[in-house]
């Protein structure tokens, strides 16, 4: 079971025995065949744990590609524990915030793209995880290269959007080519 395999791990981790009180917090974007469980204890920085399954193929990567973006210095979740035997990975823990959430109602996604095309921005690609009708999408835009002025225009007029949910978050990537 997910669950207990995460728990299992995060009591490795942590060097306690099952005395120890250990709450398990559902995070509800899990996908792909991974169950996402925030992980918290007394005396320690709440981290998340995640579980995968064999769904996916590509599900197996995720703990190189993990490090990979983490030795580019991009700001992802810092991997702080594996067991590749329970299939289960401990990361950093960096709160609530998603690239972009998004309201799960029609035009959405036209909204957001016409204010990238309005300030110059072309986008080379998305990606949209589904969800439960209601509840709010989180959405990643990948942009070619455009200005920053550009984009500081468009995060401002994206926020202001009202099928945005919370503050957008951008996230410059380097091209090393």
């Amino acid at each position: 079971m997910p669950t207990d395999a995460i728990l299992s791990t995060a009591r490795q981790f942590l060097g306690v025995d099952p005395t120890v009180s250990i709450t398990l917090e559902p995070i509800k974007r899990g996908a792909s065949g991974r169950t996402i469980l925030r992980v918290k204890t007394k005396g320690q920085q709440p981290f998340i744990g995640i579980h995968w399954t064999d769904e996916r193929e590509d599900n197996e990567q995720f703990i190189p590609v993990g490090h990979f973006l983490k030795k580019c210095r991009l700001r992802v979740p810092g991997i702080l524990f594996e067991s590749l035997k329970r299939h289960v990975v401990l990361v950093e823990d960096l709160g609530d915030v998603d690239l972009l959430s998004l309201k799960d109602q029609p035009d959405v996604i036209a909204q957001v793209a016409h204010v990238l095309g309005k300030n110059q921005i072309s986008i080379a690609s998305l990606i949209q995880k589904e969800q439960n009708a209601g509840e709010q999408v989180p959405v990643v835009f990948l942009t070619h290269k455009a200005l920053e002025k550009n984009f500081l225009a468009a995060m401002r007029e994206i926020e202001a959007l009202d099928v945005v949910a919370g503050k957008p978050v951008r996230m410059a990537i380097e091209d090393f080519d």
